[in-house]
């Protein structure tokens, strides 16, 4: 094939494995409430009182169990398992934080934290009165910039463990697909049968462009990735937008459309250059160190390339299918 549909078939097949990584990432984000736990963990940061001058470092986290017990947390709690929420605006973290402290007013709360026990918690709250000038307003203020400084580096921490975990799927996608990135180009580029396989990789590739679902699952993603980051600006709340579950519909959408594209990846006759051959298995199985290292080398490269997501790869292969058409036009 040509260099051109040779990257066009490349392309192509990230695209279909960024496809399933993402859908599958989303349910298993899902089943296992990884958003719900890592605010979890992030309130347990914040909450939880530590004597950092203490030999033995106690902790108390009577305010966190008092805070995850109270009425107004108690009703964000999602599903019958009374799972814990994924989102939580700053406001009512605030609400509920100067409630468990009786903050009717200054002194009040003035009395409560004193009365804590000595610890980085109180430390931090009596300074953060002490900034505000003992203001009530300006002190509920101070503890919303606190939440959205927090969870703004919970939020990194999360993208980093999403970005992680895709590689880890997509390695494992390469490996059971056998998208080999190092094979699967030269398989491409060396093929017998070329003008028959390019033909039916640029078909494959047209059918995916006019794939009515997927464009629009592309195009919903981009529409939730502005919203989330407006939500974010104006301290909303992602559940308060419905957010959560568009996202796990548009996912579970999404592994439905792409099974078809998967069969294609895994078929005996791949025009993709995919699929265990009893030559691979029987390299393996001799233990070829050269053969061994250089498919590791090409698994590890496809995971990369599923971990920089289905948008990029969709968006890629739009271009270069634009670059062929524009070049037919050309040549006629």
């Amino acid at each position: 094939m040509s260099i051109l549909t040779t990257a066009i078939g490349l392309i192509l097949t990230f695209l279909i494995l960024s496809l399933l990584a993402s859908g599958i990432q989303e349910t298993l984000s899902s089943w296992f409430t990884l958003r719900g736990k890592f605010l979890g963990r992030t309130l347990d940061h914040m909450l939880t009182n530590r004597n950092l001058e203490d030999a033995a470092r106690q902790v108390d986290k009577s305010l966190l169990e008092k805070f995850l017990a109270h009425n107004h947390f108690q009703n964000l709690l999602q599903g019958e398992s009374q799972q814990k929420p994924s989102y939580m605006k700053a406001k009512t973290f605030a609400s509920i934080l100067i409630h468990l402290l009786d903050g009717t007013d200054v002194k009040s709360l003035q009395t409560t934290v004193g009365n804590m026990n000595d610890g980085s918690l109180k430390t931090f709250l009596q300074n953060s009165l002490t900034e505000a000038g003992n203001d009530l307003e300006k002190f509920r203020q101070k503890l919303e910039d606190w939440y959205d400084e927090v969870m703004e580096r919970t939020s990194g921490s999360y993208k980093r463990f999403c970005h992680n975990s895709l590689i880890g799927i997509g390695l494992l996608l390469g490996v059971y697909f056998n998208a080999d990135a190092l094979a699967m180009y030269e398989k491409m580029a060396r093929s017998n049968n070329s003008a028959q396989q390019a033909e039916q990789v640029i078909d494959l590739a047209q059918s995916m462009l006019g794939n009515s679902r997927v464009s629009d699952y592309m195009a919903q993603g981009k529409a939730l990735q502005a919203t989330q980051q407006q939500a974010q600006s104006n301290r909303d709340s992602l559940k308060t937008l419905g957010l959560d579950s568009i996202l796990l519909a548009q996912n579970q959408a999404l592994l439905v459309q792409t099974k078809n594209y998967a069969a294609e990846l895994k078929a005996d006759e791949s025009p993709l250059g995919l699929g265990w051959t009893s030559e691979d298995i029987a390299q393996i199985k001799h233990g070829n160190i050269g053969f061994l290292t250089l498919k590791l080398l090409g698994f590890f490269i496809t995971a990369i390339a599923v971990s920089m997501g289905a948008p990029f790869w969709f968006d890629l292969l739009n271009r270069f299918m634009n670059i062929r058409n524009s070049g037919h036009v050309a040549a006629s």
